[in-house]
């Protein structure tokens, strides 16, 4: 099967890709992913700045997966280190600017270090 996280490292920079067709929403199984990808991020002194951004024309990322909560999927499941996208319990650790492409209109959230850290 293949991984719905995708990543790109540019030099300090890491790109973190969803794609989950049709609307990128997380299921427990990719937050998981996604945890290990951004405390892998948060771990490598090498890497300053992380976007996250999702395949597709029409959606970013509506958060839940609400087809996977409809089958049974419990709100309290296991979400992975970070909690629930792979960040909620780093928030301490990053800052985050969301930012709309002007050249394709997604959404792309840039996670880094907070200044003076």
């Amino acid at each position: 099967m293949t991984s719905p996280i995708h990543t790109t490292r540019r030099g300090p920079v890491l790109e973190v890709t969803i794609d989950r067709p049709k609307a990128n929403a997380i299921d427990a199984a990719t937050s998981r992913i996604m945890g290990d990808v951004f405390a892998a991020f948060r771990d490598d002194p090498d890497l300053r700045v992380a976007i996250l951004t999702g395949t597709g024309e029409k959606f970013f990322c509506p958060g839940w997966d609400l087809k996977a909560a409809a089958q049974g999927e419990a709100p309290d499941s296991d979400y992975g280190v970070g909690g629930f996208g792979g960040t909620t319990r780093f928030h301490s650790n990053f800052a985050c600017l969301k930012l709309k492409s002007r050249a394709s209109g997604r959404l792309v959230i840039a996670v880094g270090e907070p200044p003076g850290r």
